[in-house]
């Protein structure tokens, strides 16, 4: 069974959130940044079974809208995530993107399906300071991974299975950066 930790400060099981009845029941709910309740929340609608999920899209072509999302999509989508990658049970994740958005949500999701452990971390530029231990896979924004090379992370980095890149799309330097630095393989989506 999966464990969810919540950065360094707390862990739940997949299994235990499962069973909680009502949302703010959740443990911890009013102990983390809000950031990390969202993310919870989510892993808790997922566990019970919701078939369709709300979504606010980015407004990048527009004014944001809401839009439903459905469990087979997203199942879909993480499945071929996991089988690309060849993650596993003995494999982590970190979450270090915002739940509010899909990015956030499918990594939740292909943990959960991928019965991985999942880290969560507030999103911020270096999310490595909040880890319990290094996850073997990791989404980031471009921001996130620039930040993380100027910060010679690559040590640890290389360490993971794959790492995803999405959100945004990836400069030539980012890329040549990666390039030189990581030994890993790294996925634009």
């Amino acid at each position: 069974m999966s464990v969810i930790y919540l950065e360094n400060q707390h862990q739940i099981t997949a299994e235990e959130l499962s069973k909680i009845n009502h949302a703010e029941n959740i443990p911890y709910i009013n102990e983390v940044d809000d950031k990390l309740v969202d993310a919870l929340k989510f892993a808790w609608q997922w566990l019970r079974g919701n078939s369709q999920f709300e979504q606010l899209t980015s407004g990048s072509t527009g004014s944001p809208k809401t839009i439903s999302v459905h469990r087979e999509q997203m199942t879909a989508s993480a499945q071929m995530t996991i089988e690309a990658l060849g993650l596993n049970q003995h494999d982590s994740s970190l979450l270090c993107l915002s739940a509010e958005y899909i990015g956030g949500k499918m990594m939740v999701v292909r943990s959960l399906l991928g019965n991985m452990d999942l880290v969560i971390t507030r999103p911020t530029s270096n999310p490595l300071p909040y880890l319990p231990f290094m996850p073997t896979f990791a989404a980031f924004v471009p921001l996130q991974m620039q930040t993380l090379l100027e910060e010679e992370t690559s040590k640890q980095l290389n360490r993971m299975k794959a790492i995803i890149i999405g959100g945004a799309p990836v400069s030539n330097l980012l890329e040549e950066q990666i390039f030189a630095n990581l030994t890993i393989p790294v996925y634009s989506t």
